[in-house]
């Protein structure tokens, strides 16, 4: 899924999808004392009436552009995702797969990293 940034403030970046939703990229806010990777970001989705609803924390990998999450499916399982930041952030692309493959083989989202 490809999110192209719509606006940014108070250290907020809000992208929103090819279908209209809405997602809130949010840096994260607190310590996380003996926590060896923390998150570095928070990622939410903008529900009707303006309520966000957290998805997951975004964890940074070896490659600046490329960044981990876990998000829960309809049965409420963890699955792996990864966020490929294209053209300085002016884009995301979001899509279902470990960060670990995409760094081995970087065709396999589609997106090159030019």
């Amino acid at each position: 899924m490809l999110l192209k940034r719509v606006a940014t403030g108070n250290g907020v970046s809000v992208y929103r999808s090819e279908s209209g939703e809405t997602y809130l990229l949010k840096p994260v806010d607190r310590k996380y004392e003996g926590k060896a990777k923390p998150p570095r970001y928070y990622l939410s989705l903008r529900q009707p009436g303006g309520k966000a609803k957290y998805l997951s924390g975004v964890f940074p990998t070896r490659d600046m552009q490329v960044f981990s999450l876990d998000m829960r499916d309809g049965l409420g399982v963890k699955v792996p995702w990864r966020m490929v930041f294209l053209d300085a952030g002016t884009q995301v692309v979001l899509e279902q797969g470990k960060a670990s493959d995409y760094l081995r083989e970087p065709e396999l989202a589609g997106v090159s990293r030019a």
